[in-house]
């Protein structure tokens, strides 16, 4: 008479681990640490940098998710989307690891002229787009009106940027139909 004896269960589940890599480990957390450039446009890229973003994900921009161009493990390209909020905006990583936020771009532009210019600069803008005011102050003395439709203003922070216009003169905000 011939006995045969399998293996116990717990010995067959080790072996079978084994052979197959060992257990699976769940993803890690995305951790984001930086957002660059600081000034983007809408339908312009970006790069969110950190770790742990594996192969795929979602990238949203002041809760607007982005159009991904690029994706590895620490590096992200992005494209601005056109219904992003103005201004500075977190974005947000998020993978089968969970989520991660991080202080994002001002999402607009960057006005580093000087003061003769800038009536004719904020005229270009389409509307709804925010403009970041780069000078500590604009001397407007002499200009007879500044006009800004349709476009949002930001100065550097808090008593940081200084339009200066005699008393004379006009500063009109409004909204074209």
């Amino acid at each position: 008479m011939r006995i045969h004896r399998s293996a116990p269960p717990i010995v067959f589940a080790i072996a079978l681990l084994a052979a197959c890599g060992g257990p699976a480990s769940a993803p890690a957390k995305p951790s984001a640490t930086g957002v660059s450039p600081d000034f983007v446009a809408r339908g312009e890229t970006f790069t969110v940098t950190g770790t742990g973003f594996g192969t795929s994900g979602t990238v949203t921009v002041g809760g607007v998710v982005a159009s991904v161009s690029s994706w590895s493990d620490t590096a992200i390209e992005a494209t601005v989307p056109a219904a992003a909020p103005g201004a500075w905006q977190e974005v947000e990583v998020t993978t089968a690891g969970g989520s991660s936020k991080v202080a994002g771009p001002f999402v607009g532009v960057a006005y580093e002229g000087d003061a003769a210019d800038l009536p004719d600069f904020l005229a270009s803008q389409s509307p709804g787009t925010a403009v970041m005011l780069a000078a500590e102050e604009y001397d407007l003395t002499g200009l007879v009106r500044l006009d800004v439709d349709n476009v949002d203003l930001y100065g550097r922070g808090e008593d940081e940027t200084t339009l200066t216009m005699d008393a004379l003169g006009r500063f009109h905000v409004y909204t074209s139909p």
